[in-house]
């Protein structure tokens, strides 16, 4: 079966007469696709969406309805009478929650094919019909259309809409504390990535569409965690209030305490006004905890409470409802810690309802490692105005590849910065131009390699003069049995 997905479009398939009579536009955007474009398609259903159902919108919807099916006898597409439950339509969030739920739902049937027609409605219906095809964890077979009318021709004409998700989230400056509002926050499809990251964001996103669950983020230092934050953020009910992200290992529990919950003037020596902690400050938003692994255990029966009963108290103050979401990252072994007895258990339970891992730039692919290095040329071109990409020599590009990154992407992002700042419009980037820390950890590498290859070479001859018994072998040279399997079995 195949069928056509579109919602209707209030201010293109309906018109007012003069004498405020509402009529179906002959011009609009339906019908004009009914009149040229739907029977040479041979649809089978055509479910016909409004955003929230309303009396004066199912009005609508009875009356566009109606007028295609008297004026089109010969289509023998049916048409389904579809409700979303959108209050707002420029939500992005809302409206591609929706979809999705409805494009799942569909998964049931025996679609064969299911076009979505983006031209009626919002740009953020749009934007989520995109969304919706490029979600993977949708089963439909999906294809996006659209339609145009050229210059000089009657007709209107069908066009498959091609979209190839690509791109790598800009990394965030590291701060101690920092808070976003709605409108500085860009809506980024960045955040489906390449190839070794992709699976991360998608579960972000399902994560984004659950109701405030708790949600923990390991990785090292610098792969990203706090991108992968913000993206819970971005694509959740929440997103048209404040981010918040404070790094809990910068600062002392005093004032940690008060970043986080605030305090009253007065309350300690150099309080002179009250202050709102994130909490507060992000009250209906999301607030990303860094380094959580590294807190007090003060701060853990603190921290503890809050997510409790979702209550803070400024220092020196009184209690406060709030609600917002909270998102924790660290870099440690949280479940090995509270093995250890520096961190709780019951505090752990309730960070890592979800768990999310982000891979270190050293253990993705070489595919992916080239995709951010043409990522941050491209976004540092636009930081810094230039005409053109940066390019790198051949030379430059392999020690880049080459290169184990321990910094991770922020490393990677920092040093095209770098380079972007002493290469002038149109010059080429030698190897002599990246940080000397790069060529000799690469030295290191290959001395490295050839000293391991040696010790290959010698373990395998011993091994084969005392005819290939591995526990003479170890002996005879004198070093533990895991050191000599770990060169013996080596691979070159």
């Amino acid at each position: 079966m195949k069928v056509l997905i579109s919602f209707i479009a209030f201010s293109h398939d309906f018109i007012n007469t003069e004498d405020h009579e509402l009529k179906v536009n002959k011009k609009g955007t339906t019908y004009s696709f009914y009149q040229d474009v739907f029977e040479s398609e041979k649809y089978d259903k055509h479910h016909l969406i409004i955003a929230s159902p309303r009396n004066e919108n199912r009005v609508r919807q009875n009356l566009l309805i109606n007028t295609l099916q008297e004026d089109f006898p010969q289509h023998k597409g049916k048409i389904v009478r579809s409700e979303l439950m959108i209050r707002d339509i420029i939500n992005h969030s809302e409206i591609s929650s929706e979809i999705r739920k409805f494009l799942i739902g569909l998964e049931s049937e025996d679609v064969s094919q299911a076009d979505l027609f983006i031209s009626p409605g919002t740009p953020a219906m749009q934007t989520c019909w995109i969304v919706a095809h490029l979600n993977p964890n949708i089963k439909l077979n999906t294809r996006l259309i659209q339609t145009k009318k050229p210059l000089n021709e009657e007709k209107t004409s069908l066009q498959e809409v091609y979209f190839e998700m690509g791109g790598i989230p800009e990394n965030v400056e590291r701060k101690s504390l920092y808070i976003e509002s709605s409108n500085s926050v860009e809506h980024k499809e960045d955040f489906l990535l390449i190839d070794d990251l992709k699976d991360v964001y998608s579960r972000a996103r399902m994560v984004a569409e659950s109701k405030d669950v708790t949600t923990l983020i390991y990785g090292d230092t610098g792969s990203g965690k706090e991108n992968l934050a913000k993206s819970i953020h971005l694509f959740s009910s929440r997103r048209e209030n404040k981010f918040g992200a404070i790094n809990c290992s910068a600062l002392n529990d005093e004032l940690l305490e008060s970043r986080l919950f605030g305090h009253k003037k007065g309350a300690f020596t150099g309080a002179i006004d009250n202050h709102k902690g994130i909490f507060e400050q992000c009250n209906g938003g999301t607030i990303f905890l860094d380094e959580i692994g590294d807190i007090s255990p003060k701060m853990q029966q603190t921290l503890l409470r809050v997510l409790q009963e979702k209550v803070i108290t400024p220092i020196g103050g009184n209690d406060k409802k709030i609600d917002v979401r909270v998102v924790c990252a660290t870099h440690r072994d949280l479940s090995k810690k509270c093995e250890e007895g520096t961190f709780r258990w019951d505090l752990f339970y309730r960070l890592s309802v979800v768990e999310l891992n982000l891979p270190s730039l050293k253990d993705i692919s070489k595919e992916s490692k080239k995709a951010l290095i043409k990522h941050f040329l491209k976004t540092q071109q636009r930081y810094f105005k230039r005409k053109k990409v940066m390019k790198l020599a051949p030379e430059t590009e392999k020690m880049m590849m080459d290169y184990h990154f321990p910094g991770n992407i922020r490393e990677l992002e920092n040093i095209i910065m770098g380079l972007y700042v002493f290469n002038k419009e149109g010059e080429t980037v030698t190897p002599a131009e990246l940080p000397q820390r790069i060529g000799n950890a690469i030295d290191k590498q290959v001395n490295s390699l050839k000293q391991d290859f040696i010790l290959h070479q010698h373990y395998h001859k011993v091994y084969h003069l005392v005819n290939k018994n591995k526990a003479k072998a170890y002996k005879l040279i004198g070093v533990s049995q895991n050191t000599f399997e770990k060169y013996f079995n080596m691979s070159f």
